[in-house]
């Protein structure tokens, strides 16, 4: 059970920081600029 909800967490999660490491330097790009 632990290593399923691992399997579906962790790469939902990651996705998660994908896309707000993306938003962030996307917005910190255009400030800069």
């Amino acid at each position: 059970m632990t290593e399923t909800a691992a399997a579906i967490i962790v790469p939902m999660s990651t996705v998660q920081v994908a896309i707000v490491v993306a938003i962030l330097g996307f917005l910190l790009g255009r400030a800069f600029r």
